[in-house]
């Protein structure tokens, strides 16, 4: 141990003399400050977790590389970050992995979507990520690997990243299969060109079957809950690709009904994928239970949505199989675990794999999900009730929406409208009771399937 921080002692006055950057030791980590790439031009902050016997030992350890360095590792300050050395030790603690370097890269702030992008797209740019492989294969490797005790061999060496880190993660995979035995996509961003990315994945699909390769994706990363996700379409779109070659245990799939696109959904998955790439023993495929989903929670006629199964393995990973067909009441298959309502009342889905099934019972509407009632109540003296629409989605108009008259009371009569439309639109205006406009202005959103106002006059 003392003759490790000798060494680094001596290193970082090197390499500050010599290469411009330094070394700063904290626990068990280590910064490297200004790392310089002359592949890209630029330098960088590198972070190097190290396991809890590392300074007392002579042994050699994989090694992950980490995209986004910055947000890689547990800070008191920020709970928005992955917490990847804070499960790692836990799940070696427990025997479950096997001890590893994580090596944390920061990215280069606005140059991040350039370094992390496999070729150039619309109005976004990008395109550097064969140069940003370049710099971690032919220069920050290499060093790790003369600096650190780490094992060198593909099957030791793996990279993950999450958003567009994930989608060059798996393109690093395609360019250095020789390098890379194990590639996390979190949350990727594979509709970055997907086409294109589609191309890429039949060509070298061939290469990628050797690799294992985690991917998981979100329900509500799009920022709709009740929506069907693009993101979770172009993630299996991908899926879909590599199931022709590869399945588990060489490929993880994982869906998190309740994953938004941010660290703290990444860190929640972390165990998944840690456990997937460091198991202590071979993975099982036996699987102990299943649990059937849908995605959205509501549903009328005519809506499409997505089944899933979260299947537990015996050695405790959640996957996510999305291709086998489901028996269904009221819905109608589309394929590759999408399916549409076809009327309204109580649907089912159900599915079973050997002894294991499970279902869901879902209401169905006779009004699409993507619709919305807004009920309408005004409690008023008068005789007749209108409502002045003066301004609809932010756009000025004028008209009007007659009311009508449900039932009379002693002191107040009550007034009635419905107003059906899609989610998200807005009324601005003012009632008229008897040919007189009131001037208190009144709001009507129609958010909700069905939402009830009320009014008194």
């Amino acid at each position: 141990m003392q003759g490790f921080f000798i060494l680094l002692i001596l290193l970082s006055i090197l390499s500050s003399v010599c290469f411009g950057f330094s070394f700063r030791t904290n626990g068990n980590f280590v910064t490297i400050q200004g790392f310089e790439s002359k592949v890209l031009k630029n330098k960088r902050t590198i972070r190097v977790f190290l396991p809890s016997d590392y300074f007392n030992s002579t042994n050699y350890y994989p090694v992950l590389y980490a995209h986004d360095g910055q947000n890689v590792y547990y800070d008191e300050k920020n709970k928005a970050k992955w917490d990847v050395d804070k499960t790692t030790e836990i799940l070696v603690k427990e025997g479950k992995i096997r001890d590893v370097v994580i090596v944390g890269i920061d990215h280069m702030g606005v140059d991040r979507i350039k370094e992390y992008t496999p070729f150039p797209f619309e109005s976004y740019g990008g395109g550097a990520g064969e140069l940003y492989g370049k710099f971690l294969v032919e220069e920050l490797k290499p060093f790790i690997e003369t600096n650190f005790r780490v094992k060198t061999n593909r099957d030791s060496v793996g990279t993950f990243g999450s958003s567009l880190g994930g989608l060059i993660s798996l393109y690093l995979g395609m360019w250095y299969p020789e390098v890379f035995g194990t590639v996390g996509c979190f949350s990727p961003s594979f509709w970055w060109g997907l086409e294109r990315t589609k191309s890429n994945v039949v060509r070298n699909l061939d290469k990628l079957s050797t690799l294992k390769i985690y991917i998981d994706m979100g329900y509500s990363e799009g920022g709709n809950q009740e929506s069907e996700s693009n993101i979770v379409y172009t993630t299996r779109e991908i899926c879909n690709i590599l199931l022709t070659k590869i399945d588990y245990p060489r490929l993880l799939y994982i869906e998190d009904k309740k994953g938004i696109h941010n660290e703290i959904s990444w860190k929640e998955r972390m165990s998944n994928f840690l456990v997937f790439t460091l198991s202590k023993e071979s993975l099982s495929q036996e699987i102990t239970s299943i649990q059937l989903d849908v995605h959205p929670s509501e549903w009328g006629v005519g809506d499409k949505g997505f089944v899933f199964i979260n299947a537990t393995t015996k050695d405790g990973i959640v996957r996510t199989i999305y291709q086998l067909t489901p028996s269904l009441e009221k819905f109608k298959y589309l394929g590759n675990g999408y399916i549409e309502a076809t009327e309204s009342g109580k649907g089912k889905v159900s599915v079973s794999i050997g002894k294991l099934s499970s279902s869901k019972e879902i209401n169905i509407d006779t009004l699409s999900r993507k619709f919305g009632v807004a009920n309408i109540n005004v409690f008023a003296t008068s005789a007749d009730v209108e409502f002045l629409v003066e301004d609809e989605d932010g756009k000025k108009t004028n008209y009007t929406i007659k009311l009508t008259i449900l039932s009379n009371g002693e002191r107040q009569n009550l007034f009635f409208t419905s107003i059906t439309n899609v989610r998200g639109k807005s009324y601005k205006g003012k009632f008229i009771l008897d040919g007189k406009i009131d001037e208190g202005v009144k709001q009507i959103v129609i958010n909700r399937r069905l939402k009830e106002y009320k009014f008194k006059f």
